[in-house]
């Protein structure tokens, strides 16, 4: 979603919107370093791959868009790098939601004021996934990550559900810990950058 390169109490920030690979010190030159070395702080875009056994021309022609958002201050603040880059890669989308579109045959209608249908307590963790469980469609997944780098403890709540089960899993959705749910939500702790997986069933 970003990158950062800081030095003399300043910092820059890069979200490439088209081109996500990034390459740091120094283009790709088909060596894989071990260390970082004294390489200069550089940012490098890789737009396109050219070292692979397939055959592919070291130039490659035609026109080509790679968009990439830049920004600078004097305050380090990875909360607000990562929503800029989360708002940049995924911009707001409207679309109308017709009847034919819409699972069952239900009647019910969402609350005429604003709302929300996940509500974090923490502005240090965000909502990353939202899936449904590989191996039941009754539970759903979520992950969650900590982008300010420091222990955090929040709540997550669904306005319109009630939780009935809630656990922390491994990557590939197992349950390792069973939490307690409160209601219509439920309370856990997220380390410094770490990355949550939580599998959970909710009430109709």
């Amino acid at each position: 979603e970003w990158l950062a390169a800081s030095g003399d109490g300043f910092h820059v920030g890069v979200s490439p919107m088209d081109a996500p690979l990034m390459a740091i010190g120094d283009i790709v030159r088909g060596t894989w370093p071990r260390s970082f070395g004294k390489r200069p702080a550089h940012l490098f875009s890789y737009v396109m791959n050219n070292y692979t056994p397939e055959g592919y021309k070291a130039a490659q022609g035609g026109e080509f868009r790679f968009r990439t958002a830049v920004w600078s201050g004097r305050e380090e603040d990875t909360v607000a790098w990562h929503r800029l880059g989360k708002e940049y890669q995924t911009p707001l989308e409207v679309n109308e939601i017709m009847r034919n579109d819409k699972l069952g045959t239900g009647n019910g209608r969402l609350p005429a004021e604003p709302s929300s249908l996940l509500r974090v307590s923490s502005p240090n963790v965000s909502l990353v996934t939202w899936k449904i469980a590989e191996d039941d469609a009754s539970e759903l997944v979520l992950r969650f990550v900590e982008v300010a780098g420091k222990t955090e403890k929040f709540r997550c709540e669904f306005p319109f559900h009630t939780v009935l089960s809630v656990g922390r899993c491994n990557a590939l959705e197992r349950l390792q810990t069973s939490l307690s749910p409160e209601g219509n939500g439920f309370a856990t702790e997220a380390r410094p950058f770490e990355i949550i997986t939580l599998r959970l069933r909710l009430g109709e």
